[in-house]
């Protein structure tokens, strides 16, 4: 609500401050799936309150250094990180990047991945076609895989659907690949 906010005010009353100054644009909350357990085990941080901090400092992690530096505490802290953490981690940064994408989720199963974009008619939405940001999108998936990828509608909702995506590393890098 205050982002909301403070964008109405740099685009109304105080817009001549602001002039050639681009807008910041808001990025979804993506939701990522996929079929590993991605935690902190209670095993390995064992006090709730703990494990509940860790988790909410990852979340506001905004680049992927930021993630990085997060790994690096707890390994220092609780000793090398288990398999389920370590899924923690790729998945924070698979949301990253997929959010930098617009994506709004994001599904990796069974070789394949779904990334779902905004709704149309959204105000998100709104700003990723009529940007050209989807374009942008399309054209980058179609020279990363051609003819491994195709657009699907249900509804209001397209999806890209791409191929040959055999694990959770492979769709963190193609996704941080589509970002750049």
């Amino acid at each position: 609500i205050l982002n909301d906010a403070v964008r109405e005010l740099k685009e109304s009353e105080f817009s001549d401050l602001f002039d050639g100054v681009e807008a910041e644009i808001d990025l979804p909350e993506t939701t990522v799936e996929f079929d590993s357990s991605a935690l902190l085990p209670q095993s390995y941080v064992t006090d709730n309150v703990e494990r509940l901090n860790l988790y909410r400092k990852l979340s506001q992690s905004k680049t992927e250094a930021e993630i990085d530096a997060w790994k690096e505490e707890i390994e220092d802290r609780f000793g090398p990180i288990p398999k389920e953490a370590e899924m923690l981690v790729l998945a924070s940064k698979i949301k990253l990047y997929a959010s930098q994408n617009f994506f709004t989720k994001v599904t990796i199963r069974a070789g394949r991945m779904w990334c779902v974009c905004p709704k149309t008619g959204s105000e998100l939405g709104n700003q990723y076609f009529e940007s050209g940001r989807f374009q942008k999108t399309l054209d980058r998936i179609e020279k990363l895989k051609p003819e491994l990828f195709q657009v699907v509608q249900k509804n209001e909702v397209l999806r890209f659907v791409v191929q040959e995506i055999p694990d959770y590393k492979a769709a963190y890098l193609f996704l941080k690949t589509l970002a750049s």
